[in-house]
């Protein structure tokens, strides 16, 4: 029995210093990395451009490196919510 054409598509991952951004088969960008707490955080949702997925990885970032970042904050912006563009001004805007 063949496989299916999903089954056959690669997909593209970026190399970085700082979590993973991966182009997913639908032709969106997934953007996660692993916490201070250990824990795998993954960005609210797919974005449609690889710029707005890496934005929200260097928040993040820059949340750790100043010491601002707490698991409760990456928990709750790193969960599913229903507007992700909304999710990831927020993270922005923590952003100086």
């Amino acid at each position: 029995m063949p496989k299916s054409v999903l089954e056959w598509t690669p997909v593209t991952r970026s190399k970085r210093d700082f979590g993973t951004i991966r182009k997913r088969v639908n032709g969106r960008w997934q953007a996660y990395y692993d916490g201070l707490d250990q824990d795998f955080h993954r960005a609210p949702a797919a974005f449609t451009a690889k710029s707005d997925a890496e934005a929200w990885l260097a928040a993040e970032r820059r949340l750790i490196q100043n010491d601002e970042w707490t698991p409760a904050v990456a928990t709750s912006e790193s969960a599913p919510v229903g507007g992700s563009l909304r999710a990831l001004r927020r993270v922005l805007a923590r952003v100086p």
